[in-house]
């Protein structure tokens, strides 16, 4: 939806890509993170908590109702994504002139 309000209203503000030619791309992502240390086996019960509401009807429900997009992650799969998530801003940032 964001992307066709973009290419309609604003023709012609070139997307990030056009301008820097950096390959670009973002979006919402939502996900739980706890202190550094936090013991392994009460780190496991939350994963587990968190696996459990998204696998159920109702959360699916509530989160297709409003036209997101759903990934599940385990906790080595988001730190991953978010390690990568941040290389890339990084990158774009760099790109823009915005960080050195």
């Amino acid at each position: 939806m964001a992307s066709l309000i973009w290419a309609t209203r604003f023709r012609d503000v070139p997307t990030t890509g056009e301008a820097t030619g950096h390959k670009w791309h973002k979006g919402v992502w939502r996900g739980f993170a706890a202190p550094k240390g936090l013991p392994k086996e009460i780190a496991a019960q939350y994963e587990t908590a968190i696996k459990k509401i998204w696998d159920s009807a109702e959360f699916k429900e509530f989160m297709n109702r409003r036209g997101f997009d759903m990934i599940y992650l385990d906790s080595a799969g988001f730190a991953e994504f978010m390690k990568a998530d941040n290389e890339d801003n990084g990158k774009a940032l760099k790109s823009l002139g915005l960080a050195k």
